[in-house]
Protein backbone atom coordinates (compact mmCIF):
# COMPACT_ATOMS: atom_id res chain seq x y z
CA UNK A 1 0.00 0.00 0.00
CA UNK A 2 1.16 3.50 -0.85
CA UNK A 3 1.49 5.97 2.02
CA UNK A 4 1.63 9.73 1.73
CA UNK A 5 4.42 11.12 3.82
CA UNK A 6 3.23 13.46 6.56
CA UNK A 7 4.33 16.99 6.03
CA UNK A 8 5.02 19.34 8.88
CA UNK A 9 3.27 22.65 8.23
CA UNK A 10 4.39 24.27 11.47
CA UNK A 11 7.05 26.50 9.87
CA UNK A 12 4.66 27.63 7.13
CA UNK A 13 1.96 28.38 9.68
CA UNK A 14 4.39 30.36 11.83
CA UNK A 15 5.57 32.32 8.79
CA UNK A 16 1.94 33.08 7.83
CA UNK A 17 1.12 34.22 11.36
CA UNK A 18 4.21 36.39 11.42
CA UNK A 19 3.25 37.96 8.10
CA UNK A 20 -0.28 38.67 9.33
CA UNK A 21 1.05 40.20 12.55
CA UNK A 22 3.31 42.48 10.50
CA UNK A 23 0.40 43.52 8.28
CA UNK A 24 -1.80 44.25 11.30
CA UNK A 25 0.96 46.26 12.97
CA UNK A 26 1.51 48.30 9.82
CA UNK A 27 -2.24 48.95 9.54
CA UNK A 28 -2.38 50.04 13.18
CA UNK A 29 0.52 52.46 12.62
CA UNK A 30 -1.25 53.92 9.57
CA UNK A 31 -4.43 54.43 11.60
CA UNK A 32 -2.49 56.15 14.38
CA UNK A 33 -0.65 58.34 11.85
CA UNK A 34 -3.98 59.39 10.30
CA UNK A 35 -5.46 60.57 13.63
CA UNK A 36 -3.88 64.08 13.58
CA UNK A 37 -5.09 64.63 10.01
CA UNK A 38 -8.56 63.46 10.96
CA UNK A 39 -8.62 65.79 13.97
CA UNK A 40 -7.49 68.70 11.82
CA UNK A 41 -10.16 67.95 9.22
CA UNK A 42 -12.84 67.86 11.93
CA UNK A 43 -11.62 71.18 13.33
CA UNK A 44 -11.72 72.77 9.87
CA UNK A 45 -15.24 71.47 9.25
CA UNK A 46 -16.44 72.86 12.60
CA UNK A 47 -14.84 76.23 11.86
CA UNK A 48 -16.48 76.35 8.43
CA UNK A 49 -19.85 75.45 9.93
CA UNK A 50 -19.50 78.23 12.52
CA UNK A 51 -18.54 80.70 9.80
CA UNK A 52 -21.57 79.66 7.75
CA UNK A 53 -23.83 80.32 10.75
CA UNK A 54 -22.23 83.75 11.22
CA UNK A 55 -22.72 84.60 7.55
CA UNK A 56 -26.33 83.40 7.62
CA UNK A 57 -26.98 85.55 10.69
CA UNK A 58 -25.49 88.60 8.94
CA UNK A 59 -27.55 87.95 5.82
CA UNK A 60 -30.69 87.64 7.93
CA UNK A 61 -29.94 90.97 9.61
CA UNK A 62 -29.28 92.67 6.27
CA UNK A 63 -32.51 91.34 4.80
CA UNK A 64 -34.44 92.41 7.88
CA UNK A 65 -32.92 95.91 7.85
CA UNK A 66 -33.56 96.23 4.11
CA UNK A 67 -37.16 95.15 4.58
CA UNK A 68 -37.65 97.64 7.40
CA UNK A 69 -36.08 100.47 5.39
CA UNK A 70 -38.21 99.68 2.35
CA UNK A 71 -41.28 99.41 4.49
CA UNK A 72 -40.46 102.75 6.17
CA UNK A 73 -39.94 104.52 2.84
CA UNK A 74 -43.19 103.19 1.43
CA UNK A 75 -45.05 104.59 4.43
CA UNK A 76 -43.73 108.10 3.76
CA UNK A 77 -43.65 107.86 0.01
Amino acid sequence: MFTVPQRNYQKEIEAGVSTLESILLAAQKEIEAAKPSENLAIAVIKALQEKRVQINNKITKIVFISFNLNHSFTKFG
